[in-house]
């Protein structure tokens, strides 16, 4: 992932539906995703199977956990479960694969402002999935984390910000092994895990690559939420060196405007579902 790194430059550009932007340059993004990886070894996240699994929206930080999840080896990314999801429909999916480790966003904005605050379904879904032994929060709406739960809570900030100096490295692995796993849709009863492999995600990976066309001079957005898949395939461009750039919020509101606050920031590929590329004017 990071041999076409372009250090000092954006890696992964954040814009939220009330204005706020940041960013992660490859040098923090390389910084933070070998500090969580260290931390998730500190807490016996290993490779023996274990999942790590995500409740987020489209923070930069959804990324970082990711890789560092990739990097150890063993354990698995546990994905398309975004924070738009009902607790039901949550604790169905983690049920069926157990995972030790959550990571979740405490609240995010949607269509005009409203903030949806995430901690009481994050009480919830910990109640409800006995496995989870930790749960580390990304302070997106707050800027503290007062979660109180039965289990550890972990700021993102102190999980990712203490651990300067860590060395980042990829555990080999077989080609067979899983990397992560993503939902069907549900349409046919309680969502089934597919899991996908080390080896069949890098070739998928550069595959749609090459049809994309991605260079280190692009900026790529879908509008997508980590529920979907296109969630995993923008990450799949940083291979590429390729900038990406996720909008957290509703694409329509203010007829608009942040559809055309992407495109002010020189996305060069834009990419959407059908149904909202249906309602542009």
């Amino acid at each position: 992932m990071f041999k076409a790194a372009r250090w000092g430059e954006e890696a992964v550009i954040y814009v939220r539906e009330d204005g706020l932007r940041r960013s992660l340059t490859w040098d923090q993004l390389y910084r933070e995703v070998a500090a969580l990886a260290d931390w998730l070894r500190s807490v016996g996240v290993g490779r023996g199977g274990d999942r790590v699994a995500a409740y987020v929206s489209q923070v930069p930080e959804a990324v970082v956990a990711l890789l560092a999840t990739a990097s150890i080896g063993g354990a698995i990314w546990v994905g398309g479960v975004g924070a738009e999801l009902a607790p039901r429909a949550v604790i169905d999916r983690f049920n069926l694969l157990q995972p030790r480790v959550l990571i979740t966003v405490d609240g995010y904005p949607y269509r005009g402002g409203r903030v949806f605050d995430k901690y009481g379904d994050i009480k919830q879904i910990v109640n409800s999935v006995q496995s989870i032994e930790r749960v580390v929060v990304v302070p997106n709406t707050r800027d503290s984390v007062e979660l109180s739960l039965s289990k550890p809570v972990h700021d993102w900030r102190e999980v990712t910000g203490r651990r300067g100096g860590v060395g980042l490295s990829f555990e080999p692995m077989e080609f067979n092994e899983p990397l992560w796993v993503l939902f069907t849709s549900g349409t046919t009863g309680i969502p089934k895990p597919v899991v996908h492999s080390h080896g069949g995600v890098l070739l998928e990976a550069y595959k749609v690559g090459l049809h994309m066309d991605y260079k280190p001079s692009d900026k790529f957005t879908w509008y997508t939420t980590p529920s979907w898949m296109m969630w995993n395939f923008t990450v799949n461009a940083l291979l590429f060196g390729t900038t990406i750039l996720f909008y957290d919020g509703d694409p329509t509101t203010r007829n608009f405007e942040p559809t055309g606050r992407l495109r002010r920031r020189r996305a060069s590929q834009y990419s959407a579902s059908v149904r909202l590329i249906s309602t542009l004017p």
